[in-house]
């Protein structure tokens, strides 16, 4: 089973989140399993929105807090209107340190002697994100 098989899909319309940490971290799992780039659009204590980085695309995922403090979905777009690859500045969620934090040490071993070219390529090999080392 590949590693992008066992990352979650999206977020679904009433999905409850103890806080928006825990749904930033979803659509960031979504966001490498699907191969899209998305923005916080808006973000305050009471709500967020995401969209996707193209400007005319349609997707985007909309979270409200209940009177209880859980975080509830209350919009879920996922239909992409843009083509892929139509915006040649993407971020990449694989490059923030948030995202592989989380997941890089599930396949690699990270010591003091651990290389930045192999977390690269456990990125590559895992993944399929490739990420320029510089």
């Amino acid at each position: 089973m590949s590693a992008l098989s066992q990352l979650p899909s999206g977020p679904g319309l009433g999905q409850l989140f103890d806080n928006f940490e825990d749904l930033k971290e979803l659509i960031e799992d979504w966001s490498i399993k699907e191969r899209f780039s998305f923005l916080v659009a808006d973000k305050d204590q009471s709500c967020v929105i995401y969209k996707c980085v193209v400007s005319h695309c349609e997707w985007h995922v909309r979270a409200t807090c209940t009177e209880e403090g859980d975080i509830q979905v209350t919009v879920v777009n996922s239909e992409h209107s843009c083509l892929p690859g139509e915006e040649s500045t993407r971020y990449s969620v694989a490059g923030s340190s948030s995202w592989l934090c989380r997941h890089i040490p599930k396949y690699l071993n990270i010591t003091q002697a651990t290389k930045p070219w192999e977390i690269i390529d456990c990125l590559k090999v895992q993944f399929g994100e490739m990420l320029p080392y510089k």
